[in-house]
């Protein structure tokens, strides 16, 4: 997984507050490039930006889940850029799919 948290903080900083539109907007100045997920079934490249549509619905605190039947299953990463969603600034790998232990991939 690459540093996907402290370049967003850092991007935050030096933006007086503001979080990126997309994933993009991190480069050259916060990372020389993003690195792209390896899932077998997917050879894609690039990232897909969402909106608050994919947050599953929160009466707390948001623990970080999505709603994986709002996902279009890329193999890209994932952004949510939605400002007054529980999940903005989520990064998340685009897929659908499990691990070799069961765990939804969207879910990293």
């Amino acid at each position: 997984m690459w540093r996907s948290s402290s370049s967003l903080s850092i991007y935050y900083g030096d933006n007086e507050g503001v979080y990126p539109p997309n994933l993009e907007a991190l480069i050259p100045q916060h990372l020389a490039a993003i690195p792209q997920p390896r899932i077998n079934g997917h050879l894609t490249t690039g990232m897909q930006l969402y909106g608050a549509e994919v947050c599953l619905p929160t009466t707390g605190r948001f623990d970080g889940s999505l709603d994986p039947t709002k996902l279009r299953d890329s193999g890209k990463w994932g952004y949510v850029s939605a400002p007054k969603s529980p999940c903005d600034r989520s990064v998340f790998v685009d897929c659908t799919h499990t691990d070799s232990k069961g765990k939804a991939w969207h879910s990293y």
